[in-house]
């Protein structure tokens, strides 16, 4: 290969760049370069034999082959939330994460990998896969779950790889070959440890009598340890409620029979650690009014020949329109000594 590149009009103390184009060899090469500057007035026959060269220089080049190059541009993770599936509890990582080819060639299908640098852990990812080959020069923003099967609450460091080996890939690594194996990673991004999950139900809120029992579902891991389930208004703790049952997925509460849980009143309910620093987004928690009688009205009735008369009482209730279940209970008056009291519950649905 020889270039030869003609320099007009060169003045003594002034410096030239030159440039010089070659095909991008099917293998990385190392070449050696031979710089001659000769005068151009001067034939080569003259000039080899007065030896008028007025400079020369060799300078050993390498010359990469035409690869794609990846690069993390951007990591972000986000808040992490637990899982429960079957009986195991896991937690799930959300990230977006933007890659880059610095490279002359474009790069087929990858796959994102992070570590836990923490742990030295690879968790498994779902997503953060590319669909098309990603052309030299463009970027690509990914997303997915960063998933962590040991399902423990605790905090994690986490670095992503732009390239890890996958089925989809050629090459005897399994991944793309890359001008440059080595900048294929992130920086490390901390993240808080992460919250354990309350599931509002259906209707978007649970519901529950003062003293009464209700099962609240979600994500709770494999023990609640020193966590606990509090009755939270306007950002302020009003209760802890007891907890009667406890599984990963599932808690059976006793709400207390307090003043201070009003009836007919919405209240967020929280799992909160030590120091009632929240662990779970709220979920609104409706705490049910009981029927209350309105109206009593007394009523008598006399029959002739009747040894005594008889009295008979009409009474109005008022339900609680937000609750879908109610209880509610007779009992008969106790001023009639001849009687005995007489108590009776009953489920009512609806509205």
């Amino acid at each position: 290969m020889k270039n030869t590149t003609e320099i007009n009009n060169f003045p003594n103390g002034e410096t030239r760049h030159l440039f010089i184009s070659t095909p991008a060899p099917n293998q990385a090469r190392e070449y050696v370069l031979t710089l001659k500057v000769v005068r151009a007035d001067v034939s080569n026959i003259s000039l080899a034999r007065s030896g008028e060269i007025y400079a020369t220089a060799t300078q050993k080049i390498k010359i990469n082959e035409a690869l794609p190059d990846l690069v993390i541009d951007n990591f972000e993770v986000f808040k992490p939330e637990l899982r429960t599936e079957g009986s195991l509890t896991y937690t799930y990582i959300p990230f977006r994460v933007r890659v880059k080819n610095i490279g002359v060639l474009e790069a087929g299908i990858f796959k994102i990998g992070i570590t836990d640098t923490t742990s030295g852990l690879n968790l498994n990812v779902d997503g953060g896969m590319t669909s098309a080959p990603l052309p030299p020069g463009r970027a690509v923003e990914l997303s997915g779950y960063a998933k962590d099967t040991m399902g423990t609450s605790r905090s994690y460091s986490l670095k992503a790889k732009a390239d890890v080996p996958t089925r989809e890939f050629v090459g005897p690594e399994g991944h793309i070959r890359e001008l440059n194996e080595d900048n294929n990673l992130s920086s490390i991004v901390e993240v808080m440890k992460p919250f354990v999950r309350i599931t509002a139900p259906h209707e978007g809120y649970y519901q529950a009598y003062r003293g009464g029992q209700i099962e609240i579902i979600g994500s709770f891991g494999s023990s609640l340890g020193d966590k606990k389930v509090a009755i939270f208004s306007r950002g302020a703790r009003i209760a802890y409620v007891d907890i009667i049952n406890f599984s990963s997925s599932k808690i059976t509460i006793k709400i207390p029979k307090l003043d201070s849980i009003s009836w007919g009143t919405t209240y967020q309910l929280l799992i909160v650690d030590n120091r009632d620093q929240p662990l779970s987004t709220p979920v609104d928690l409706y705490i049910c009014n009981p029927l209350r009688l309105t109206q009593v009205r007394i009523s008598e009735s006399n029959y002739p020949g009747a040894l005594i008369n008889e009295r008979y009482a009409k009474m109005i209730l008022e339900k609680d329109e937000r609750c879908r279940r109610i209880s509610w209970a007779l009992a008969r008056a106790t001023n009639y000594p001849s009687l005995d009291t007489e108590i009776q519950t009953q489920d009512a649905y609806g509205s």
